[in-house]
């Protein structure tokens, strides 16, 4: 059963509810996205059913699914965006089972790391509410010069069939074929024309012919085909344009490309927010703090002068500006006084990236008052030794992921940016840790790992 969403607090007493009847009838197992979801298990001890993580609790390292294996988790379903050497390394290092994506519909932006939908429209990817904008078309200019990609972020889709040797070479549990909306009698002739590849394969591996049925596959497409992530970074050939822009499986066809002013932060507005507050008792804390996240040392220098309680370094920086040095680093720990600096992690972490991490902090860590994280992974491996806050991209909804995170060494949170406000006023009034809550800034809507 998929119990694959995010939920907000006034949603738990019925998650618990609807829990505790799959418990009760013994399915076979639930699949998750929300580690409030996780949390409630663990209260409840609702053991009569297994737990899959979700592609959208996007676990891409080693730490992340080490981390919900000793939490409950039998079966990790793997990033789109992960390739299959990764795959293996989990695989080979811990014993869970790994299901990956080999056939259907790709997003062209890092699992549970899209945001634009839900910027524009109010409708979260995260929720399972995305317009797809990713396959909407747009006009890209640079310098005067118009390009001709018309789809810029519409990916094919995932294809896999001739490569079923190197998947099962990779030590996949399971084989996920990705097939909603699409027609009955398509996703039928799909699993069975994988199933025999497979059973093609295990029967006599040497004589195995790859194209095999894969003609009907071809000519019977939505789209046009790639193996993605699989293999490598995807390049250009990633980006579709056959038939993209039309029919019920492929977008709305509608174009919505005229800039529209942005909205403006009103009286009414405000006011609106005050009610919702008010409703849940929340005055106003006396103890309230200014974080500012910097992107270069004369910005973090200009925070320290001011008086900013906190200070975000980044480890990825946006250009063209280029990370801090030594130097500089010691130079902000000499003036800061009384403001915090803390390291500002990679928003996804890949295993070269945790030791560039490690031995960064080998030899800086002393100069940091804490990270701050985007990934869980991050969070299992650091919580013990740094004072840790969560950033907005660990997608927290509800009291209960909040609970999860703490047990993890999590000490302060960043509130998902995606409530709405009576949902944010819920989650605040049942918080019982510190809450922060970004109100002003750029944000990364999408995060994308292309060639």
């Amino acid at each position: 059963m998929t119990v694959n969403n995010l939920v907000s607090n006034d949603e738990i007493n019925e998650a618990v509810e609807y829990l505790d009847f799959l418990n009760s009838i013994s399915v076979d197992g639930i699949i998750v996205q929300d580690t409030g979801i996780l949390q409630i298990c663990q209260d409840h001890q609702f053991n009569q059913f297994e737990i899959h993580s979700s592609v959208m609790m996007n676990a891409h390292n080693l730490e992340f699914v080490k981390a919900l294996q000793k939490c409950g988790v039998s079966r990790v379903v793997l990033p789109r965006e992960m390739d299959l050497k990764t795959a293996k390394l989990i695989q080979n290092h811990l014993d869970i089972e790994t299901e990956y994506f080999i056939h259907g519909d790709m997003c062209t932006v890092n699992g549970s790391n899209c945001y634009y939908s839900s910027f524009i429209w109010g409708n979260s990817s995260n929720c399972g509410r995305c317009f797809k904008p990713c396959r909407w078309p747009y006009r890209v200019k640079k310098d005067g010069y118009v390009y001709k990609t018309e789809f810029p972020l519409a990916a094919k889709d995932m294809y896999m069939y001739e490569h079923i040797p190197e998947l099962i070479d990779a030590c996949v549990t399971s084989f996920k074929i990705e097939g909603r909306m699409r027609e009955t009698d398509f996703i039928v002739d799909l699993v069975n024309t994988y199933g025999d590849a497979i059973d093609r394969y295990l029967d006599n591996p040497l004589a195995f012919q790859r194209k095999q049925g894969a003609e009907e596959l071809y000519n019977n497409r939505k789209r046009d085909f790639t193996t993605a992530y699989a293999f490598s970074e995807p390049g250009l050939d990633f980006i579709n344009t056959r038939y993209e822009g039309t029919g019920k499986f492929y977008s709305t066809g509608k174009v919505f490309s005229t800039p529209t002013e942005e909205p403006k932060l009103t009286d009414r507005t405000i006011s609106k927010m005050k009610e919702e507050f008010s409703s849940y008792n929340i005055e106003a804390s006396s103890s309230k703090k200014l974080s500012v996240k910097v992107n270069n040392f004369e910005q973090a220098k200009a925070c320290v002068e001011l008086g900013v309680e906190r200070i975000y370094l980044p480890s990825e920086v946006l250009l063209p500006d280029t990370s801090l040095t030594s130097e500089q680093l010691k130079q902000l720990v000499i003036m800061k006084k009384d403001t915090e600096l803390y390291l500002d992690l990679p928003q996804m972490m890949d295993e070269l990236q945790f030791d560039i991490i490690d031995q960064y902090l080998d030899k800086h860590g002393i100069y940091f008052d804490g990270l701050l994280v985007s990934n869980l992974g991050a969070i299992a491996k650091y919580g013990t030794d740094y004072k840790v806050i969560t950033d907005y991209n660990i997608n927290i909804f509800n009291a209960k992921a909040m609970e999860f995170y703490e047990k993890l060494g999590a000490s302060e949170f960043t509130a998902s940016i995606e409530m709405k406000s009576d949902q944010l006023a819920n989650f605040i009034s049942t918080a019982n840790m510190q809450v922060e809550l970004i109100v002003h800034g750029p944000l990364r809507v999408m995060y994308l790992n292309h060639n």
